[in-house]
């Protein structure tokens, strides 16, 4: 053990034995039109080749100690930086042309990066490159494919107005400060696949023309894709937004907006957004406020197993297709003000009661016709007690809310027929108990009496006719006589009563407003019992 430490220590002590070569060394050889390969050495001095033109030049693992100021060179052939180390200040590429193949790979930038108004013609890669403090690509121009896998991004980075024509892949690179592609063009596949965002990161009206890749992507602060235009798919499946994303103004116009399991920790910002084609929201979670207002959903759009633990407002919003909802949770206010939409299936089980505004009328209205159009009944009249509930408890007193109050408890305004159930079963027993406790009614038991009966024919033949009287004898009322006599009057059912008692009658001997009082509200309460059953289970 004490060897090895003895043996790194020596390696870290030791002078680099790479070959020095002198800045002017190298401009000299230039001026004589002698190739440019200086791969492994260490530069030293100023090296200034800024507005000239260069064939293939070579620096993989050349260590540049001073200053390099590349500006508006033009790299007619291939260039090679692979492996490169800029410690001698900030390296310029600003304004320079590379033809060929440009490669950076592993390069190491100690200071800023400048490639602003660069344009890379031929196949370029800065993959697992490293830039220590900025890096500037503003308008940097790329024709062919750009590989930026892996690279890191220490400092602030620009790429704002950049131009990519063809395949870039960013895959697994990290931006530890804020960057920038506002207004950057991304012509062909654009792959951010793994990026760590750890800053700010503004993709202020870019332009994906297009699939893009931002699955599994996380974005450790803000995050602003505000007017971006999306020409192809888009994935933002498994991607984690940790602060406020913004999406307003976004338009996905050429394929599927796929949010499937993203997590939104912060606000999420959707407003204005057309989405032309299906957008898939499923199993995505919304920590904070969610807000699509003014969006315009073309296609089908999918929510089936979101959770929204802020508020979401759906304002304005529009659906032309489908909208599913189905085992969406919602946490706290859902707004639905103005929400247009043809078919939203979104189960009222998914609904809290605190959830929807009062003055929220035509969001109710919107979802009571939705539930008539998907036949879903019960639904529709859960919808329609909560908001007739929620219009009784916010209106002054007035006549309109005693009747609103009686049509709550009588028969929960018609969709409730259990309720009046239970206000008949509670007068038959009132009354019934009151018919016992004032002895109001009496019990009779109908005998029958044959007289002169013969057991045949008289001696001409004839039958002689038997007389049969009707004889009441009075009876000892039971424990349950006053109720079946309630029930009778109540229900109307007489002949159910004979039926099942058929030599018992009842008679009432006093009291008999009690009986009108109980018969008019049999008549009530079974009227509104039919109502009940014809708005709930007839339906069906």
């Amino acid at each position: 053990m004490l060897a090895a430490l003895l043996f790194v220590g020596l390696a870290q002590g030791a002078p680099d034995s790479r070959r020095i070569v002198q800045a002017s060394e190298i401009m000299e050889k230039i001026e004589r039109g002698e190739p440019v390969h200086y791969d492994g050495v260490i530069v030293e001095g100023d090296l200034d080749l800024s507005g000239r033109t260069l064939g293939t030049v070579h620096f993989n693992d050349t260590v540049f100690r001073g200053p390099v100021n590349f500006r508006g060179t033009n790299f007619t052939r291939d260039a090679w930086f692979l492996r490169a180390k800029f410690r001698g200040g900030d390296a310029y590429f600003r304004d320079s042309q590379f033809n060929g193949y440009t490669g950076f790979n592993k390069a190491l930038f100690g200071s800023g990066a400048s490639f602003e108004r660069a344009r890379f013609n031929g196949y370029t890669t800065f993959n697992n490159v490293r830039f220590n403090e900025t890096a500037h690509f503003w308008r940097a121009n790329f024709t062919e494919d750009a590989y930026f896998e892996g690279a890191q991004f220490i400092g602030w980075t620009d790429f704002n107005a950049a131009k990519f024509c063809k395949i870039v892949y960013f895959r697994y690179a990290t931006f530890s400060e804020d960057v920038v592609f506002g207004r950057t063009l991304f012509q062909g596949y654009a792959d951010f696949w793994f990026v760590q965002f750890n800053g700010t990161s503004r993709f202020g009206d870019a332009q994906f023309d297009k699939d893009t890749q931002f699955s599994k992507v996380r974005f450790g602060s803000d995050s602003n894709f505000g007017g971006v235009r999306f020409g192809g798919d888009a994935y933002f499946g498994g991607t984690e937004f940790n602060k406020t994303a913004h999406f307003d103004g976004a338009v996905f116009s050429g394929g599927v907006a796929y949010f499937m399991w993203a997590n939104f920790s912060g606000n999420a910002r959707f407003w204005e957004v057309k989405f032309k084609e299906i957008a898939d929201f499923s199993d995505t979670t919304f920590n904070g406020s969610s807000g699509f207002r003014y969006a315009q959903f073309s296609n089908r759009a999918y929510f089936n197993s979101a959770m929204f633990n802020g508020s979401a407002s759906f304002e304005d919003a529009q659906f032309d297709g489908n909208a599913y909802f189905e085992n969406t949770t919602f946490g706290s206010h859902l707004d639905l003000t103005r929400t247009g939409v043809l078919r939203l299936l979104l189960p009222w089980e998914s609904i809290d009661d605190h959830q929807l505004f009062v003055s929220d009328d035509d969001a109710y209205l919107a979802l009571i016709r939705n539930y008539a159009n998907l036949g879903w009944f019960e639904d529709l009249n859960d919808c329609y007690y909560e908001y007739r509930n929620k219009c009784r408890m916010n209106e002054p007193i007035s006549l309109e809310k005693i009747t609103d109050t009686f049509e709550w408890i009588l028969y929960g305004y018609g969709v409730k027929p259990l309720r009046t159930v239970v206000w008949i079963v509670s007068v038959i027993l009132g009354f019934g108990l009151v018919f016992s406790y004032c002895g109001s009614i009496k019990k009779y038991i109908r005998e029958e009496r044959v007289e002169n009966p013969t057991d045949g024919p008289t001696v001409n033949g004839t039958f002689e006719a038997s007389e049969i009287n009707t004889v009441f004898k009075s009876g000892e009322l039971t424990f349950f006589d006053p109720f079946i006599f309630s029930l009778i009057i109540v229900t109307f059912t007489l002949g159910f009563a004979s039926f099942l008692y058929p030599t018992i009658e009842y008679r009432a001997e006093k009291h008999r407003f009690l009986i009108m009082l109980e018969r008019f509200l049999g008549y009530v309460f079974l009227a509104l019992l039919i109502t009940a059953i014809s708005k709930t289970y007839l339906i069906r």
